[in-house]
């Protein structure tokens, strides 16, 4: 009796999973065991495996014939190729993997030495900027003493039209009288009579030049006359 598709089971045995080839005529199918029927002692039904074949059919098999579908596999030139084909598919897959492994790495190591170029670039920027603002504050310092400083001068040069401002609006002095010939001999003999006498104080000292005016002759007195008559002539 056939088993009901409620007794198939996908686990528990180590044929399942396996290839299997079936010779039909001429044709051979090749297929995998994937699922199994354990034995009804009760009903007397023998344990079935249920195989797919590559092609879309499939068959339930007896222990024995799995057991030869598993040796034609092993040998028949078809499974041989297909096993050929699998190994090469696997192979192909293993060098793209491979190969996308190795491009991953490269992007990797593309990425991280972007990455370090860009940090290091930050770096330079980021002192570049710390230059320009220290340039700015020694700039801006000097600016300001420099500022103080025409300050200053503008203060000082106010100052000096100021000073001459007043100065010119002043009135002119008034020239100076002529000399009498006593100012003329006492402008004349006063370093000597005060080196003579270093004890006198410059009262004293015109007290002894008046007192030696008045004891001069009109001979003596005539030579500072002459001076006279010349600063009164000059002022004239």
């Amino acid at each position: 009796a056939a088993q009901s598709d409620d007794m198939w089971e996908t686990a528990g045995h180590p044929w399942l999973g396996v290839r299997v080839a079936r010779q039909f005529g001429k044709r051979c199918a090749l297929g995998t065991i994937v699922a199994w029927a354990p034995a009804d002692e009760a009903e007397g039904d023998p344990a079935l495996w249920r195989a797919e074949h590559d092609d879309g059919d499939g068959e339930d098999l007896e222990e024995h014939e799995v057991s030869e579908a598993v040796a034609l596999y092993k040998e028949h030139p078809a499974a041989v190729r297909f096993e050929e084909r699998v190994a090469k598919g696997e192979e192909k897959a293993a060098r793209a993997a491979a190969k996308a492994e190795r491009e991953a790495a490269r992007a990797a190591a593309k990425a991280a030495k972007e990455a370090a170029k860009a940090a290091k670039q930050a770096e330079r920027d980021a002192k570049a900027a710390v230059r320009a603002e220290e340039e700015a504050a020694r700039a801006a310092a000097k600016a300001e003493r420099e500022a103080a400083r025409a300050a200053r001068e503008a203060a000082k040069a106010a100052k000096a039209a100021e000073a001459k401002e007043k100065e010119n609006a002043k009135p002119p002095k008034a020239p100076r009288r002529p000399r009498s010939a006593y100012e003329c001999y006492a402008a004349s003999e006063r370093p000597a009579a005060a080196t003579a006498n270093p004890g006198l104080q410059a009262p004293d000292v015109t007290k002894l030049l008046a007192a030696t005016w008045k004891g001069m002759s009109d001979e003596e007195r005539a030579p500072f006359a002459a001076a006279a008559e010349a600063d009164t002539a000059r002022h004239d």
